[in-house]
């Protein structure tokens, strides 16, 4: 990632052309949001996994495929790492825990 510095001096980071199409389509993120493109979208991706899986009773393949993953397993191992949770449990947890979006 180029650095830069900024009127007052304190880096900057350029965004790149991916960064900037990944904000298009949906909410810009805020501003000096320093968190790379991939994590970026890949959050809001799993976001959605969650309301998916609590609002909806598609399939955990159909899910995983719709958010755009490989392979149910690709999104079981996305969503584990950072939820702490399998889809599977998630869905099936209790109330408080899956409220908490």
């Amino acid at each position: 990632m180029v650095m830069a510095r900024s009127s007052h001096g304190a880096p900057q980071r350029f965004r790149t052309k991916r960064w900037l199409a990944a904000t298009r389509s949906g909410s810009a993120p805020p501003a000096g949001r320093t968190e790379p493109p991939h994590r970026y979208v890949s959050g809001k991706r799993l976001a959605r996994a969650k309301v998916l899986l609590i609002q909806d009773d598609r399939s955990l393949v159909e899910i995983a495929l719709a958010l755009g993953f490989s392979s149910q397993a690709n999104f079981t191992r996305a969503f584990k790492l950072a939820t702490g949770l399998a889809p599977g449990q998630f869905r099936n947890g209790s109330g408080s825990r899956q409220r908490d979006l």
